[in-house]
């Protein structure tokens, strides 16, 4: 080995760093995504440049959810929390928005008041184009449209779309969520960043977690269940706006509000049924609570956040993916087209899981957020 190669081992990696833009305040696997990174940026293993909160609802209260989590890290350093577009023709679900009722309260910027700050900081990093900005998307991509950041800098890494495979590996080809509320714009996005990765449900589908519950799975739902006394505590008296709680804590709390929240929209307003919605069970159709799950929910943005840190985890295609008005996402080879063709954008999709990959995500959460957590 020459003297040159004994060096590069020794030379330190830059750290990744992310401009994360959430929905955070809507389905729980966005505050699961934003802990994960917020650890990981305690630990320096990535740098959080911007947080961005998009989204229909109160973006005052994503705001402040992204802070209870950072402030239960105990980070001192001040990381700014950006409020976003509400462009979107996505309504908000509030599953647990209400809970940044008790987060802490200060002036967060709004996009238009610091979009030149974002800008500023994004062109001014003189680095090479291996090591762009994160920008991972876990929401409507109104703000990245509005940004507008220049392509040469940054990397997306989108979470949604599906190409023939959903929820836990179901065979069948839906317009997925995100994409299908926000059509116009994941298509200029599409078209606007070569540097752009989909990670679809195919693969982000399957990302639920083991609670590791040594108790055995009960029904959640028993005959003579009091629906008035359970949902009493859809909004829990408990502070949770402090620095000493580890991150652990107020996630359980989102996480258990959430659950409650779809319990009282599924079955009180729609059904009243014993039965559980889907939303709330695993691909087996166990109950996913904390009380008595085995499984999480899925974690389709933890996922996305994983990709963008171990890429080689994942089967990748360079594709072409077309988008029809139905928010329903398609993809050809690249090699289907002579010519180009109006509508059909290059892009690479994290189609499915390597090997044992899935695991690998599985292990890698239990080890930053210390399962378990029940």
């Amino acid at each position: 080995m020459s003297k040159s190669d004994n060096y590069k081992q020794y030379v330190k990696k830059p750290i990744p760093e992310y401009i994360i833009d959430t929905d955070i305040g809507d389905d729980i696997d966005d505050a699961f995504a934003i802990a994960l990174a917020i650890r990981l940026h305690k630990k320096q293993d990535i740098r959080i440049l911007f947080f961005i909160t998009s989204g229909h609802g109160n973006s005052e209260y994503r705001a402040r959810l992204i802070h209870i989590l950072w402030k239960a890290e105990g980070i001192l350093e001040n990381v700014p929390i950006v409020r976003g577009m509400t462009d979107s023709n996505q309504m908000s679900n509030c599953n647990y928005m209400a809970l940044g009722a008790f987060g802490p309260k200060q002036n967060y910027h709004t996009l238009e008041s610091h979009l030149t700050n974002i800008l500023t900081n994004v062109h001014e990093r003189n680095m090479d184009m291996k090591d762009k900005i994160n920008v991972l998307c876990i929401g409507p991509l109104d703000n990245i449209k509005k940004m507008n950041l220049p392509p040469e800098k940054v990397r997306l890494i989108l979470m949604g779309g599906c190409f023939g495979r959903s929820f836990d590996g179901s065979e069948e080809h839906i317009p997925e969520y995100n994409v299908r509320n926000g059509i116009e714009s994941w298509k200029w996005v599409l078209q606007t960043y070569d540097d752009c990765t989909i990670v679809p449900l195919d693969s982000a589908g399957l990302g639920r977690l083991s609670w590791s519950n040594p108790n055995p799975p009960a029904p959640f739902i028993p005959d003579d269940f009091n629906y008035k006394d359970k949902i009493k505590h859809i909004r829990p008296n408990i502070q949770i706006q402090t620095q000493h709680l580890p991150i652990v804590e107020p996630l359980r709390i989102m996480y258990k509000q959430w659950y409650l929240s779809n319990l009282k929209k599924h079955i009180m307003k729609k059904n009243k049924s014993m039965e559980l919605p889907h939303i709330l069970k695993d691909g087996q159709g166990r109950d996913i609570s904390l009380a008595c799950g085995v499984n999480s929910n899925i974690q389709f943005d933890s996922v996305a956040l994983f990709y963008s840190l171990y890429p080689e985890q994942f089967k990748c295609q360079q594709v072409k993916v077309h988008i029809n008005d139905e928010g329903v996402t398609e993809k050809l080879p690249t090699n289907a087209f002579q010519e180009e063709v109006p509508e059909w954008y290059n892009t690479i999709v994290a189609i499915e899981w390597k090997g044992n990959g899935l695991q690998k995500f599985q292990q890698w959460v239990g080890h930053l957020l210390e399962f378990p957590i029940y």
